[in-house]
């Protein structure tokens, strides 16, 4: 993990693959670095000054033509500080397409929240029936080795899930600090909490063996949206099992 940034921005990653071809482009604090595999690419995102603040907008957007593959590897997390003003909150949203049979394995690192921090979150993902993805996101509740825990402003989170432009799957929530001690939140001592979308069963497997290895503390449940596609839960009480992200280089 890296140290604070001091200036406000507004950065974008976007990376669009067709024929075997790609075309990046970064602002900071967003970077990105991709590398060709065969036919297939991995990309290596990440912020340029070692975590975002209040105030700072970072927008991606990710677009794979007919038959393109991509591995989507960041950073384990970034660290979200508070912004100059109480109302200012990192902004991250995503927007990611994929065509017909494009394949996406992508991993979001984990957004941690520092204390009076504010998050707020759309991901926006659109793919084609006979494509498939393996989306995985996590979130922690601050700082916990720094005894930062729960003492966040906000954490606003939007995930649109289409297919073929067809929605399948919409899920907001909003986490606040008060909302540990009553209740509300319903994760309740858990260090690391993670959502999965899955589309294949390809992937349904990678997922079940990832999670083979984690031991007593982490609980998870599984839900099919539609023939090979599952929405994925995972709650991390020991706060080690998630900080090993999955990873799948080709």
């Amino acid at each position: 993990m890296s140290t604070r940034t001091s200036l406000f921005h507004k950065g974008k990653i976007s990376l669009k693959i067709e024929n075997g071809k790609y075309n990046s482009f970064f602002h900071p604090p967003g970077h990105l670095r991709v590398l060709r595999r065969g036919i297939s690419f991995n990309a290596y995102p990440s912020d340029t000054g070692g975590g975002l603040r209040g105030g700072d907008q970072l927008d991606l957007q990710i677009d794979l033509g007919p038959d393109s593959s991509l591995s989507w590897l960041p950073p384990a997390s970034t660290l979200c500080y508070p912004g100059m003003n109480a109302e200012d909150a990192v902004g991250l949203d995503a927007q990611i397409r994929l065509a017909e049979n494009a394949d996406l394995f992508l991993v979001e690192p984990a957004f941690i929240p520092c204390a009076q921090s504010r998050i707020k979150r759309e991901v926006v993902i659109n793919i084609a029936d006979s494509s498939s993805i393996f989306y995985f996101d996590v979130f922690s509740p601050g700082r916990v080795g720094y005894g930062e825990e729960w003492v966040f402003e906000e954490y606003l989170f939007n995930l649109k899930f289409y297919i073929n432009s067809k929605p399948l799957l919409f899920e907001k929530f909003k986490i606040t600090k008060d909302d540990y001690p009553s209740g509300k939140a319903g994760f309740q001592g858990a260090k690391l909490w993670a959502t999965v979308l899955l589309k294949g069963k390809e992937y349904l497997s990678f997922i079940e063996n990832y999670l083979k290895d984690f031991g007593r503390g982490t609980y998870w449940t599984k839900g099919e949206l539609g023939q090979d596609v599952w929405n994925i839960k995972i709650l991390d009480f020991a706060g080690t099992y998630l900080s090993r992200l999955p990873k799948k280089v080709t």
